[in-house]
């Protein structure tokens, strides 16, 4: 196995499924969960190059983005086999990458694999701090999503309350939870300023009588 031959060719072939989709889950977006996972896995006993892989990979199968992720798999595993990666190594990274998922985090049956919590992690830190609002509102205007409305709980301030602001306790790694936490506070500090400069008290009221 030729790690770096291999990796290569993921990242071309990733690179071209992603460069034209939206800014919140294009190509950078992959790259910035591939640097989170690469430097919380120096912080753990793990298999480095296994949480490398699979954090390029975790989103080609996201029902989001595309309609047949099995498609996808298929490519990626004729790929792995190009270049003769060990089937365990294959069976693990599909495994790492149909569970990243929040959804599948929230009703999971058995705990995790380390390199599952990582690239995780990862995926959970690009989610919040300023990139994680920038994120945020891109795919609420992709979904034509208001920035906030009293009754439509589908608005991308909703968004923040409902996953975004709850993210910071669920960190597995040390190292995501230390870098979450500034993320975190700018997260409480955007939504501060937004309220004043909107005043839209009433709706945060609204949404903290639904908790």
């Amino acid at each position: 196995m030729n790690n770096d031959q291999c990796y290569h060719e993921l990242y071309e072939w990733v690179e071209s499924l992603f460069t034209n989709q939206p800014p919140d889950h294009d190509i950078y977006h992959i790259c910035r969960v591939v640097k989170y996972s690469v430097e919380i896995a120096e912080t753990v006993d793990c298999d480095t190059e296994l949480v490398k892989f699979s954090a390029l990979l975790h989103d080609i199968t996201d029902h989001k983005l595309f309609a047949c992720g099995s498609t996808n798999i298929k490519t990626m595993r004729k790929i792995l086999s190009k270049h003769n990666v060990p089937q365990n190594f294959a069976h693990q990274v599909q495994y790492i990458i149909t569970n990243t998922s929040y959804s599948k985090q929230k009703v999971e049956p058995a705990e995790p694999s380390t390199e599952l919590k990582i690239v995780r992690d990862a995926d959970r830190l690009d989610a919040i701090g300023a990139v994680g609002i920038a994120r945020a509102f891109s795919y609420g205007a992709l979904k034509q999503r208001p920035f906030y409305h009293p009754t439509d709980h589908t608005s991308t301030v909703h968004h923040f309350y409902d996953k975004l602001l709850l993210l910071k306790d669920g960190f597995y790694t040390k190292k995501a939870g230390e870098l979450a936490e500034e993320r975190h506070n700018f997260l409480e500090t955007y939504l501060q300023h937004f309220e004043n400069e909107t005043n839209y008290g009433i709706i945060l009221k609204n949404i903290q009588q639904r908790e």
